[in-house]
Formats: C-alpha cells, sequence, structure tokens
C-alpha cells in the first residue's frame, strides 16, 4: 500500500489538494528465467475540493523481468480512467507501460 497526499499547482487554474490511494499484490516467483515477479494493483485518485475520486489506475496484470544483478524490468497493462470535475461519465485509456529499476 502506498499514500501521498499531494497540493497540484496548475497555471491559469485554482490549486487543489488531492490524494493518492494504492493498493497491490505482488509475488515473487523462482525457478521461471528472467522472469521474477508477477502482479496487479490499483491507484485512485481523490480531490478534497470537491470530495470525489476522478481518477483510478488498474493495473490487472504486471511481470517483472531480472536484466542484471541489480537492474530490473517491470511491464505492465493498465487502465485508466477519468472523471470530470462534476461529471458522471468516465473516459478509459488503455495504456501498456514499463519501469526501469536499477539498485545503487
Amino acid at each position: 500500500m502506498r499514500h501521498v497526499l499531494g497540493l497540484r499547482e496548475i497555471e491559469g487554474s485554482d490549486d487543489y489538494w488531492i490524494s493518492r490511494h494504492r493498493f497491490g499484490l505482488d509475488y515473487k516467483l523462482e525457478d521461471y528465467g528472467r522472469l521474477v515477479g508477477i502482479g496487479a494493483s490499483t491507484e485512485v485518485f481523490v480531490r478534497y475540493d470537491t470530495d470525489e475520486i476522478f481518477e483510478n489506475r488498474f493495473i490487472p496484470i504486471k511481470t517483472t523481468f531480472k536484466i542484471s544483478a541489480r537492474s530490473k524490468l517491470s511491464l505492465y497493462l493498465m487502465t485508466q480512467s477519468k472523471r470530470a470535475v462534476g461529471g458522471s461519465s468516465w473516459k478509459t485509456a488503455y495504456v501498456f507501460g514499463q519501469s526501469l529499476s536499477y539498485k545503487f
């Protein structure tokens, strides 16, 4: 789990406070070659001036590969849903993403 509180400052617009709440499951794998983990997560964004959930990032599948002793590559599929302030409908984008990590 990860929780973040932040202030969004957008030029030409009012500033507002948000929080992000991420919940996820990760499972380490052994004896699968370079594949070392799988997981899933969801992250919900809350806007405090309107008391609304305005974004959700759902990752139904994430795979993690060991590239070297110090680096890993994660590949994931994400459904990113957003709602305009005061709106009732959601707009959804489907994303194929990656992240690269390195331990110093």
